[in-house]
């Protein structure tokens, strides 16, 4: 520890402010990079920088120092490997920061006091709710300026609303107010009074509205909704907020639906991932974009209702000069038929709306996630033609395009950096390209989808192939000496017409379901690929694989409703024995029983089975009728087993008794509609650490030998009978002597949680 401290005393004043603030988190917790800069320049602990470098740099900078001096590690990057996004603090270096910080900083326990005027930061060690309060002593720490709920979740609890009143009334020197995941669906007006308040976090609430008198803050920099999905618009004054930074609204829509005239004002805007483009009045329009230049990392722009926006009002957005938006979505107005499988003609007005809209929102060329949901143009915009593609947005990681009306999409297969290409219900494309797109031949200089790792495509009825031929059908399995080559992940749903693909022989996860007997995984695996997770819709393809392709499988789904046996992969399976570690059949609605050789899995650690009507998962005294005579597969398992799940098997009035052999089980859910009793016999699972019970309509009442297991400690019982919900419910539940040791019961039934 004298080492530490000495590398601390070597740290400037600022900077070791910056560290001692972090003895108000737990230890291993994992902060996050901005919200843990955003604190420490509500707090003040930053200092003034010059006029080339702006607070939220110098911030940053101090953090890297930090970093690189040992008081952080574990470092982890974006998901585009840009800059640094989380880290964690050493339990030796958390020791030394709760040492330092003294007595000003506070880590509040459960039932523990606290001595007035000494106290600045506070924190608490456990969960607020209705049972649990903040102490009435907080309220005379007058002059306390953090309040922090770390350790805060969001399953539903609730706290004593007056005490938010109270709060808010005598802490007036608060700079830092934490109440996000407490319940509140509204607030006090009293907020109003807290003149010094520089960071406010709400999220995970479900607020509705919010008071004007939150306008009143004039000093707030980070306002958090995040996840608010009650909350309906924000204050008609927000643009009083004039040193707003964050205004985090982000997974808010679509009850979310009024941006208020005005918030185009807020020019010192970093943050603001929400942006609604209504008709109503009073309400934002795309131009207020055009002095947010500021603006960092997401930027959604969602387009409510039958609107006229111009090209020219797109273009006043003026997403070209927002360098620093590296993640855009642009969500068109939803009609009613966008949730039909049919084509039907689009409104004229509603097409051309989109077309000249999306061809003035051109972004800057430094972005690197583009998602375009809901488009019901006609054709694409000039940017995203192939002659400009990928000179506008050569940087471009990863693309989204949702519900397309249009047959075309772009010519993507030139964007040298793309890693993930994610398209649904593109109900009118029937190829992605025509060979007359560019030189598709094995002489080209540029490399087909050099980057590409991800392919998913979902709900497309209509595409038949990648490449259109002269005669309006698929060109050939592919054009001589064209492959993905670094595609990883393959996942295809509901593609009914689809034909073929080009190969993928690096590919390690293949995902098919519902793509009928057209398209096989035999279309697109080679002798070279080597798979780890694989979901086939024709259980038979996985005799046809070459064995060396499978021998580091370590996830298999088999989703094939016609399947009825399949006592012939008990070779596969015995081949697969040291690698397989989690297993599932999904939908087989023929399956009648399990499989001769899944004996040989000694290193399965999940298995599940969803929904496989006829399946009979009980082997114990029907050896004459059972394919698996003495237990098995369930005594080969008993060690290795860690996470079962049986969801969907109406049949089932009870657990199967041979179950009793999974002694090391930790996770077991199941959803049994006819389920009638858990056995007694459950204590045998006296390693099991979580219990989800789903719509279990017929279960009544908990066993008693519940009791047993020690190791519990979180019972989930969703959408059960009304009895079994009430009976569990504390304190004067008729079940709850029984389950009260575990400490983590949640109870859901139809919207409500307890």
């Amino acid at each position: 520890m004298s080492i530490l401290k000495l590398s601390y005393y070597h740290l400037e004043s600022p900077l070791k402010n910056c560290f001692a603030y972090c003895a108000l988190f737990p230890k291993d917790y994992v902060f996050n990079k901005d919200m843990l800069m955003g604190l420490w320049m509500a707090e003040g602990f930053i200092a003034q920088p010059d006029e080339s470098q702006s607070l939220k740099e110098l911030a940053k900078e101090y953090f890297l120092t930090l970093l690189q001096r040992g008081f952080f590690q574990d470092a982890k990057m974006d998901e585009w490997g840009l800059c640094i996004e989380s880290c964690k603090m050493h339990d030796l270096m958390h020791d030394l920061a709760q040492e330092v910080a003294g007595a000003k900083c506070k880590v509040l326990k459960a039932d523990e006091g606290c001595h007035p005027n000494k106290i600045y930061h506070l924190s608490f060690a456990y969960r607020l709710n209705f049972q649990r309060n903040i102490p009435a002593a907080v309220l005379s720490l007058e002059h306390l300026r953090t309040l922090l709920l770390p350790q805060q979740l969001s399953d539903g609890s609730t706290f004593r609303k007056p005490m938010l009143k109270e709060i808010t009334s005598s802490l007036t020197k608060l700079r830092v107010l934490d109440l996000h995941g407490l319940g509140l669906i509204n607030l006090p007006t009293s907020i109003g009074k807290l003149i010094h308040l520089r960071y406010l976090d709400l999220s995970l609430n479900p607020i509705r509205v919010l008071p004007d008198s939150i306008t009143e803050l004039h000093n707030l920099q980070m306002l958090n909704l995040n996840r608010c999905k009650m909350l309906t618009s924000l204050p008609t004054n927000i643009k009083r907020l004039v040193n707003l930074r964050s205004l985090d609204i982000g997974e808010c829509h679509p009850v979310f639906r009024h941006m208020p005239l005005g918030i185009g004002e807020l020019t010192s805007l970093r943050n603001l991932p929400l942006f609604i483009v209504t008709k109503r009045v009073g309400s934002a329009r795309l131009s207020d974009l055009k002095k947010l230049n500021s603006l960092r990392g997401k930027l959604h722009i969602v387009f409510d209702g039958d609107l006229e926006t111009t090209m020219l009002e797109a273009r006043e957005g003026d997403l070209t000069c927002k360098h620093g938006v590296n993640e855009l979505e642009i969500s068109f107005t939803i009609v009613l038929s966008d949730f039909n499988d049919h084509d039907e003609v689009v409104d004229s007005d509603s097409k051309d709306h989109d077309e000249v809209v999306l061809e003035g929102l051109k972004p800057h060329p430094n972005l690197r996630k583009l998602k375009i949901s809901h488009y019901k143009g006609g054709k694409l915009p000039n940017w995203a033609m192939k002659e400009s593609l990928v000179l506008t947005l050569s940087k471009l990681v990863e693309i989204e395009l949702y519900e397309w009306k249009h047959s075309q999409i772009p010519a993507f297969s030139q964007l040298p950096l793309l890693k993930r290409l994610s398209l649904t219900r593109l109900l009118s494309l029937e190829f992605m390209e025509t060979m007359i797109d560019g030189d598709h031949s094995s002489s080209s200089t540029t490399l087909f989808f050099p980057s590409l790792e991800t392919l998913e495509l979902h709900v497309m009825h209509c595409l038949k192939g990648w490449w259109k031929g002269a005669g309006g059908e698929p060109y050939g399995a592919q054009p001589p000496g064209l492959s993905f080559p670094k595609l990883s992940k393959l996942d295809i749903h509901w593609c009914t017409n689809l034909t073929s693909l080009p190969s993928c022989p690096s590919v390690e996860e293949v995902h098919l379901s519902h793509t009928l007997n057209n398209f096989s995984i035999l279309n697109i695996v080679t002798a070279s690929s080597r798979l780890t997770s694989l979901t086939v819709n024709i259980a038979e393809d996985l005799l046809r694989i070459p064995t060396q392709c499978l021998l580091q499988l370590s996830r298999l789904c088999i989703k094939d409703s016609s399947l009825v046996s399949v006592d012939k992969f008990g070779d596969l399976f015995a081949t697969l024995s040291s690698s397989l570690r989690s297993l599932s059949f999904d939908f087989c609605d023929n399956l009648r029983s399990l499989p001769k050789g899944l004996e040989h899995l000694t290193a399965l650690e999940r298995f599940a089975v969803y929904y496989c009507d006829q399946i009979d998962l009980e082997c114990e005294d029907k050896d004459e009728r059972c394919t698996i005579p003495n237990d098995m597969p369930w005594k080969a398992f008993k060690t290795s087993l860690r996470s079962l799940k049986l969801f969907g098997l109406s049949q089932l009035v009870s657990l199967p008794r041979a179950l009793r052999h999974l002694t090391n089980l930790r996770s077991l859910e199941i959803a049994f509609t006819g389920l009638r009793e858990l056995p007694e016999w459950i204590c045998c699972f006296s390693y099991l650490e979580t219990l989800e019970l789903v719509c279990c309509y017929q279960l009544t009442c908990l066993p008693e030998s519940i009791r047993d297991l020690a190791a519990l400690h979180e019972l989930k019982i969703v959408l059960c009978s009304k009895k079994l919900f009430k009976r569990c419910q504390g304190p004067n539940g008729s079940d709850w002597p029984k389950i009260q040791h575990i400490p983590r019961v949640i109870l859901e039934d139809y919207g409500s949680v307890v």
